[in-house]
């Protein structure tokens, strides 16, 4: 099951569509949590991308909720180097 939280809908019509709805904004995190490329996993979190939206996404056992939506600009956990 897959949650979408109010927060994540309003960074994605923040910083990837400007101009949608709630609802379009929601079936487009949707879209993109089910069929992204899985960038990075930290513990309990992990980075979707789709499109030139990066999801972070908090799994608790069956359930997957999207707490916020980046750019494939911003520099997060996934783009860390690892040391060693």
């Amino acid at each position: 099951m897959i949650q979408i939280t109010r927060h994540a809908i309003k960074r994605y019509q923040e910083r990837v569509m400007p101009s949608c709805s709630d609802l379009e904004a929601e079936l487009r995190i949707l879209e993109a949590a089910t069929h992204g490329v899985l960038l990075s996993r930290k513990g309990k979190y992990r980075a979707v991308q789709h499109g030139k939206a990066v999801l972070i996404i908090y799994d608790d056992a069956n359930i997957s909720v999207v707490k916020t939506v980046e750019t494939v600009n911003f520099s997060g956990f996934w783009k860390k180097k690892r040391r060693g």
